[in-house]
């Protein structure tokens, strides 16, 4: 079913892509390449996703907390695992 809604979900999100590569803060930025590497998309979007999304890493290597849901909920923890989840899927594609 992943070819039907594709195509509507791949344009939807790259709407949403800022002038910097981002979609947002870092764990939107990931949450969104992830989901356009899900649905197959290989274009020209993920490189400057991929590059926003390493420029947002703290001096430390991890990234900040960026709220999942309302009201604070979110961890570094979280972004950080997703961070580094869809980089490592970027260069498996590279």
């Amino acid at each position: 079913e992943l070819d039907t809604v594709a195509p509507s979900n791949v344009g939807q999100l790259l709407a949403r892509q800022h002038l910097d590569g981002g979609f947002g803060g870092p764990l939107s930025t990931a949450m969104a390449l992830s989901a356009l590497l899900d649905m197959g998309y290989t274009g020209r979007a993920i490189d400057p996703a991929r590059d926003a999304l390493i420029r947002s890493s703290l001096h430390h290597g991890g990234w900040q907390c960026e709220d999942f849901v309302v009201d604070g909920y979110g961890s570094p923890a979280w972004t950080t695992a997703l961070a580094l989840n869809v980089l490592l899927r970027c260069e498996g594609d590279a």
